[in-house]
């Protein structure tokens, strides 16, 4: 079962209670990724890290559907 927290910055899923990678902007962008593969999630989250400097990046809508394309 797929579970949306929201925490101090953004959004985390946890699906059956594993953490799912990934921190998004909103809670529609969370629940999203829930139907992404967890390996395109990270891939997408390592690039949103680098271009906030290193760590912090979040992901949004339009991120997760640019990766769809």
């Amino acid at each position: 079962m797929i579970k949306v927290h929201q925490v101090d910055d953004g959004f985390r899923v946890a699906d059956q209670g594993v953490w799912l990678p990934g921190l998004y902007a909103t809670e529609g962008a969370a629940r999203k990724a829930a139907q992404m593969p967890s390996e395109t999630l990270q891939a997408i989250q390592d690039r949103k890290n680098e271009e906030a400097g290193g760590s912090g990046g979040v992901i949004t809508g339009a991120d997760l559907a640019e990766a769809e394309e």
